[in-house]
C-alpha cells in the first residue's frame, strides 16, 4: 500500500472519529483471496453494458448546473440519481445466485439526503 494511502486513511480516520480503522490489502494477482471482490465480480459481471444515470429523465445533470445551485439543492438532486441508480442495480441483481446463494437487493432511499465524505489528497 502506497505512502499517499496511508496518509488518506489516517485522515479518514481521524475525520470521522473512529475508534478502529482496519484496511486489508492484497497483492495485485491475488484477487482470489480477496473476499470483497469475490463476491462483488458476479455483481459487477451482471451490470456489464448497463449505463447508471448522471443525470434525472430530463434534468441537466447537477454538474452541470453548479453556478445557479445551492450545495444543498446540488446534493439533493444527486441523492435522487443515486436512489435512480440504486433502482437500475435492483432489477438486474434480484432473484440472482450467487454460489446458489440468492442476492436480496435492498434500496435504502437517500430521502434527499447525501452525506458526503471528503478525503484529502
Amino acid at each position: 500500500m502506497g505512502h499517499p494511502n496511508l496518509l488518506n486513511f489516517g485522515w479518514l480516520w481521524r475525520d470521522l472519529n473512529l475508534d478502529i480503522l482496519n484496511v486489508t490489502s492484497y497483492a495485485p494477482g491475488h484477487s482470489r483471496l480477496n473476499p470483497v471482490e469475490r463476491s462483488w465480480a458476479p455483481l459487477s459481471k451482471w451490470l456489464t453494458g448497463v449505463m447508471l444515470p448522471i443525470a434525472l429523465e430530463g434534468k441537466a445533470s447537477p454538474w452541470v448546473e453548479f453556478s445557479g445551485l445551492s450545495e444543498d439543492e446540488i446534493l439533493k438532486r444527486e441523492a435522487e440519481v443515486l436512489d435512480e441508480a440504486c433502482s437500475i442495480c435492483n432489477k438486474y441483481w434480484e432473484g440472482k445466485l450467487i454460489d446458489s446463494f440468492p442476492v436480496r437487493v435492498k434500496c435504502i432511499k437517500s430521502q434527499g439526503e447525501v452525506k458526503l465524505v471528503t478525503m484529502k489528497s
